[in-house]
């Protein structure tokens, strides 16, 4: 397992991106819009925490600006990447990272001030997604998520990812016990590569963006 999560991530990398610092420069550049709302739902100077990291780049960004940031992933594989990720853009304040499942995560309730993750829950069923928001919920204040839309044109990388309306999702954060205070949607691949599709497909050109992020909150 540790060898495929890791090879998936290399080959993508190395073919859409050409090396990892590329590949973390456009990332940083696709996911402005997530970061932005992951950055205006911090709320105190609690660290904060990514679950389910893999290359850790949302949390050696924050890192990078002075935040206190752990990234939690089970993975060896991964989590080496992150530590990768972590010495290439925060050398100075070094991501905390942590193997460990975020089903059960081993911090008390909330010691984070915002729990995020991208390209993570659409990997799981229904039950284990409302479980795994609820423990989120549980160790900070606030929670954001980013999942492909129903408009997610590329292949799947791993094969199981699962493409859900907002509707669902907005269903299984509720049955989590969190409200929503905002959502954004934003591209996840690089305009060459939009460029190419659309010019095969031209319909392409008139759909939605193709990832949807959520700001959570648990209600009062």
């Amino acid at each position: 397992m540790m060898d495929k999560w890791r090879n998936l991530y290399l080959r993508e990398i190395m073919y859409r991106y050409g090396s990892y610092e590329n590949y973390l420069a456009q990332k940083f550049i696709l996911q402005k819009p997530f970061l932005d709302m992951i950055e205006q739902s911090i709320i105190s100077d609690k660290p904060l925490i990514e679950c389910g990291a893999g290359t850790a780049k949302r949390s050696a960004f924050f890192a990078a600006l002075g935040h206190n940031a752990f990234a939690v992933d089970l993975d060896d594989g991964m989590l080496e990447m992150a530590k990768r990720t972590s010495i290439v853009i925060s050398p100075n304040n070094p991501v905390t990272i942590v193997k460990n499942d975020i089903l059960n995560l081993p911090y008390e309730n909330k010691s984070f001030s915002v729990s995020h993750s991208g390209g993570v829950l659409e990997h799981y069923q229904d039950d284990e997604i409302v479980a795994m928001l609820k423990e989120q919920m549980r160790v900070s204040d606030k929670v954001c998520f980013s999942v492909p839309s129903t408009y997610y044109g590329e292949e799947k990388m791993y094969g199981d990812e699962r493409r859900l309306t907002e509707r669902q999702w907005n269903n299984l954060i509720y049955e989590s016990g969190a409200k929503i205070t905002s959502t954004v949607q934003y591209h996840g691949r690089p305009l060459k590569h939009r460029i190419i599709d659309i010019a095969k497909d031209p319909r392409r050109l008139f759909r939605p963006k193709a990832n949807i992020a959520f700001a959570l909150e648990p209600w009062d």
